[in-house]
């Protein structure tokens, strides 16, 4: 069904009002994650995916209420056995359902066409299905107006929008989950969906490839990474890219997820994971994994660390980049809960990073060798009402310099996003 962007932001905004008055009835008072609802002018890889949390947050809520999931008296293996089965098929009838549309609309509109809108295309459009029994589950995204100034690393970012979009999908429900110490399995559901999305599309990509039928994004990526840096004498191959791409697997908040699916749930009945194992020293706890995305560069392998001390949350990836083309390396750092109390909230976002000048101007004379850029960002909530301390007012700001991070612009610019947050 075809989306116009004119439009789509009224249609998320009525749904997110309704979404948030649905959430305010429903808040879990054993959770404690910031939920923000925002609006930036791009509508951003992050203005999708925080919305999307916030109105999944909503949606499941609500539903948690009026449908249950269990069966009356589940107390023999009989009974136990029709109960997984009927919360299997309202996990697959409904459930991803509901979760696939966000995934999609987060690949699509906030993803390929998010880029689209930042190189200055106007009316652009979105189609997206169903998945499977009601749909194909396909998406697409076009530009609207010819992009002026298309240089090669702006041709290879909207190859990559979609799957970035979801990879800052992913890293927003495990910032909500990990600050509640807690995963619901609807969220575990979409995070599955978002953090596989890159991984499951290069190797669909190589399946279609190997059976003669083409290839979509990830086969073009590959096409225009290999065309722009000819003259190494290098290449890369879907083939080598799926096999990197495995080492995304290496994370245990996915493990986590699927048995909070497949056990907590499916078997068990029960929609939270609570207290997500960590490493404990002391009251410190500590959870490292591995992961994997792509850039305009090549493909890049990330250590992340996720330390957590009280309400207060420490996230640290570092990244180096695989150095088939270039060598380049980032630093990433966020802490949540710097500052809380019954008033403000204050969390920073910081990075840093060496790599390839980006090509944003047709016949401009980037440098071939490695420049050094960073990014840095305050999230700022203020609780209008002490008496009530669930809502507050949100506003981040930041700048990054020209360069290449996951869910901003490439060129230098100023960061501003601005709503609420429900901390819940």
């Amino acid at each position: 069904m075809p989306i116009k962007h004119k439009n789509l932001f009224r249609k998320a905004l009525r749904n997110c009002v309704v979404s948030l008055l649905s959430v305010s009835c429903v808040a879990d008072a054993a959770a404690q994650s910031q939920l923000p609802l925002i609006y930036d002018g791009h509508q951003s890889h992050y203005f999708g995916a925080y919305n999307a949390v916030f109105i999944q947050r909503a949606v499941y809520s609500f539903q948690d209420r009026y449908i249950p999931d269990t069966l009356k008296r589940e107390n023999n293996f009989f009974r136990k056995s029709a109960g997984f089965g009927y919360r299997m098929s309202k996990l697959f009838l409904l459930d991803m359902q509901e979760d696939y549309l966000f995934f999609i609309i987060q690949h699509e509109a906030f993803g390929h066409a998010a880029r689209y809108r930042e190189f200055g295309s106007k009316n652009n459009s979105v189609k997206i299905n169903m998945a499977f029994p009601f749909g194909s589950g396909h998406g697409e995204a076009s530009p609207g107006s010819i992009i002026r100034n298309y240089t090669p690393h702006k041709n290879i970012a909207v190859s990559i929008a979609g799957v970035e979009a979801n990879m800052v999908l992913a890293n927003t429900l495990s910032s909500a989950f990990l600050q509640s110490d807690s995963i619901h399995y609807r969220q575990a559901l979409l995070y599955l969906i978002s953090q596989n999305d890159q991984l499951f599309y290069i190797w669909s990509d190589r399946i279609r490839g190997s059976n003669n039928s083409g290839g979509g994004d990830m086969r073009g990526y590959v096409s225009k990474l290999n065309n722009l840096y000819t003259p190494l004498q290098n290449s890369y191959t879907i083939e080598k890219l799926s096999v990197q791409s495995l080492f995304s697997f290496v994370n245990p908040l996915q493990a986590y997820s699927a048995f909070t699916i497949l056990y907590s749930y499916g078997i068990k009945g029960k929609k939270y994971l609570s207290k997500i194992p960590m490493i404990r020293f002391g009251q410190v706890r500590y959870l490292p994994y591995l992961n994997y995305n792509l850039s305009p560069f090549g493909s890049e392998y990330l250590f992340c660390n996720i330390v957590k001390y009280k309400n207060k949350l420490l996230t640290g990836d570092l990244g180096m980049g695989e150095n088939t083309f270039n060598n380049f390396y980032r630093a990433r750092f966020r802490f949540i809960n710097l500052v809380k109390n019954n008033r403000i909230g204050i969390n920073l976002h910081a990075e840093g990073w060496i790599q390839p000048e980006l090509e944003l101007e047709t016949g401009s004379n980037t440098q071939t060798e490695n420049q050094a850029g960073g990014a840095f960002k305050t999230d700022f909530m203020l609780r209008p009402f002490q008496n009530r301390n669930t809502f507050s007012l949100f506003t981040q700001l930041g700048y990054k310099t020209k360069g290449f991070t996951i869910g901003e612009p490439l060129a230098a610019s100023f960061i501003l996003r601005y709503g609420i947050a429900l901390h819940l």
